[in-house]
């Protein structure tokens, strides 16, 4: 593309086997500056009063904000008008503000008051939106009527101040509006309130729940065990109920009763108590790091005989009959965290996994402190 003037000659060759050039196709470009000045240097039949326009479509119902009041000077003539638009708003953030925009096209509005045509139309649609460069502030708008009924037609074309093309609008189409009808419409359902709906209560039976309590020699397990008993009688009516399993420290591993008796060093003991288990469990209660240790380990010998304990004794806090050989800090990371381990691979291996409450107690700004149980 070659300069010449205000046009270019453009042309599109190729290199041949002889490394000739090949001409194939030639032309020139050139800016159509006449079509653009005798639209702009055209002498219209009159001008109208930009305040007397707002004034006349305000009264059509069609009412333009301060800021959408962009037109500045208006001429009418034969089935066109040309307008001039000027932005007080920043647009350089913009491709192409829609008050320019907007503006462009209230010129059309202009025709039509020439016309006596009171009715109100609202655009609907556009054939063919072409934008070729991006506008500054100031724009001329020139519109040019196709048709009238009960729909209006047009074309625009957007010049810059330069009176360069900006923009073209093709097959603007315009659509009556009809004011008499008045709208009534249903603003009930505009707006919404909570409002908290009833619903059946749900009486089908709870299932039974099953829980295992490795109680301590503060009867905290046992009193734990009476309040779910008194709980499961009060709710007895919706099926509510509590099958509990206590579970206590000793040296050999035997069930009393509904009751069992593990030694807590000894992992299989903690398998054989959850697989003789055969019931599902929904929740696991740990309480053996809520003893003190002087009051679990006393210092018998492995021929001392065993006489676990009952829950009366357990209730006294006596635990005198029973007890594991060992040292304080030893015994107390058995009691704690050791057998909270042994319990974890048990249920695990056993494929259970119920709720696991860990209960300690004295391990956070409490005196005397016992840091020993705060591995859990």
């Amino acid at each position: 593309m070659t300069p010449e003037g205000k046009s270019y000659i453009c042309k599109i060759l190729s290199l041949d086997s002889k490394d000739s050039w090949l001409l194939h196709a030639g032309g020139k470009i050139a800016v159509e500056t006449q079509t653009i000045n005798a639209i702009l240097q055209r002498k219209y039949e009159r001008t109208i009063s930009v305040t007397d326009y707002y004034q006349q479509v305000k009264k059509q119902g069609l009412e333009y904000g301060t800021s959408f009041q962009a037109l500045t000077e208006l001429w009418v003539g034969v089935e066109e008008a040309k307008g001039k638009i000027e932005l007080s708003l920043a647009a350089e953030n913009y491709q192409f503000h829609r008050v320019l925009l907007d503006a462009s096209l209230q010129v059309l509005g202009v025709i039509l008051l020439d016309n006596d045509t009171t009715d109100t139309y609202l655009p609907v649609r556009c054939d063919r939106f072409q934008v070729y460069r991006r506008p500054d502030n100031c724009l001329w708008s020139h519109v040019q009527l196709k048709s009238v009924g009960q729909q209006i037609k047009a074309d625009l074309q957007l010049f810059d101040q330069n009176k360069a093309l900006v923009a073209q609008i093709e097959g603007l189409t315009l659509r009556y509006a009809n004011r008499s009808k008045s709208v009534k419409a249903d603003l009930s359902n505009w707006l919404y309130e909570v409002t908290w709906q009833p619903k059946p209560k749900n009486l089908q039976p709870r299932k039974t729940e099953n829980w295992l309590i490795f109680a301590g020699s503060k009867g905290i397990g046992a009193s734990l065990a009476d309040k779910l008993k008194e709980t499961g009688d009060s709710a007895s009516a919706q099926g509510l109920g509590f099958r509990i399993v206590l579970v206590f420290p000793s040296q050999t591993y035997q069930k009393v009763k509904e009751n069992y008796y593990i030694n807590l060093a000894n992992p299989q003991d903690f398998q054989q108590l959850i697989a003789e288990i055969k019931q599902s469990l929904d929740k696991v209660v740990h309480l053996w790091s809520t003893d003190e240790t002087d009051n679990i380990f006393s210092a018998r010998t492995p021929e001392s005989p065993l006489n676990p304990p009952s829950l009366g004794d357990l209730n006294s806090g006596s635990p005198q009959n029973w007890g594991v050989r060992g040292t304080k800090s030893l015994n107390t990371q058995q009691m704690g965290c050791g057998s909270v381990l042994h319990l974890i691979q048990a249920l695990t291996q056993a494929a259970k996994s119920p709720q696991l409450l860990l209960v300690t107690q004295a391990v956070d700004n409490q005196t005397p402190l016992q840091i020993q149980h705060s591995t859990l």
